[in-house]
Formats: structure tokens, sequence, C-alpha cells
């Protein structure tokens, strides 16, 4: 009679938990210079809040284009962490050239939102 190996290797479990690991690591590392990215931009973007205004009393056009850049840098955070599963996870695909790709398409992704979603005039 055959014996039914009802378990994994233990270093499959530890090289899905560092995959996971790599994923939320990656998330963490997009989501804090974004933040940052657009509390730079508040300066740059003065014309549009205006001079001295106290950050309380921004217009609603303002909240509507932060809400905007963060959802389509959100956007961009799942294409790239989609991309990256699927394609080095799943598929076996080398991780340098899956990530360089995926940072070229999130960085075109990025531009076009910008320029026709979120600072459309």
């Amino acid at each position: 009679m055959e014996k039914i190996n009802k378990h994994k290797k233990p270093s499959s479990y530890i090289y899905k938990l560092f995959i996971y690991v790599a994923l939320i690591a990656l998330a963490i590392s997009i989501i804090i210079p974004v933040a940052w990215v657009f509390m730079a931009s508040l300066k740059k973007n003065s014309e549009f809040i205006g001079g001295d205004v106290s950050p309380w009393a921004l217009p609603k056009e303002f909240f509507v284009q932060m809400i905007n850049f963060f959802g389509g840098r959100v956007a961009t955070l799942v294409v790239e962490e989609v991309i990256l599963f699927v394609f080095i996870t799943k598929l076996g695909f080398g991780s340098m050239v899956v990530k360089i790709a995926a940072q070229i398409i999130v960085i075109v992704l990025n531009y076009v939102i910008s320029k026709l979603w979120v600072f459309r005039k």
C-alpha cells in the first residue's frame, strides 16, 4: 500500500511567507512616499488652494483632488501587486525582470492617471 504524504515541505511554507511579507513591504514602501509626495505638492499647488489657507478651510475641490490622487496611486499599487504576484509567484518569471517591467507600467499609469484624472483643469 502506498503511503500518502499529507504534509508539504516546511520550506514551501517559509517561501510563501517570505513572498507575502515582501508584498506587504512593497505596499508600505509605496504608501508612505505617496503620502509624502502629495503633502509636498501642497506648496507647489498653492495657487489651487490659495496662499495662507488653513488646512481646515480648504475648498471642496482640494479634497476631491486628494482623494483622486490617493485613489489613483492605490489603483496602480493593486496593479503592481497583481503583476508581481502572478508573474513571480504563479508563473515563476525572474523577479528582477518582472519588478522592472511592473515599475515601468506603474510609472506610465501614474502619469496618465494624474494627467487625465487628478490634475485636469
